[in-house]
């Protein structure tokens, strides 16, 4: 596993240390059918059940060929959702500027599959 800083005082740490946060890489996307606003993407994690389906709403940010093979951070213990009728397994960790106006990939530079374990 990998770690990262994270400042906070002993209630958020052990909050963070709930969060199981893994390095992936994007394998595919894909507009969704039923909504403009979102991609489908297939994430790899290295699992033995294969790549996870995410549903983000990145389009108005990014290009899909912007995310397609990118190293991700993924959230992967969110409970599955439903998203305009697509199942999304996982979420992908993004930063956002003050106004709204970008949005950035979360991107670290640690081994694809490990788990960040933020201190």
């Amino acid at each position: 596993a990998a770690r990262a800083a994270a400042g906070g005082g002993g209630g958020v740490a052990e909050e963070l240390h709930k969060l199981d946060l893994r390095v992936g890489r994007v394998l595919k996307v894909e507009r969704h059918s039923e909504a403009d606003s979102l991609y489908v993407e297939e994430v790899d994690l290295g699992e033995p059940t294969g790549p996870r389906r995410v549903v983000s709403g990145l389009v108005k940010y990014m290009t899909a060929e912007a995310l397609l093979g990118r190293r991700v951070v993924l959230l992967a213990n969110t409970k599955p959702s439903k998203l305009k009728g697509v199942e999304s397994q996982a979420m992908l960790l993004c930063a956002f500027a003050a106004d709204g106006s970008a949005v950035e990939l979360v991107e670290l530079m640690i081994d694809y599959y490990e788990r960040v374990i933020l201190d």
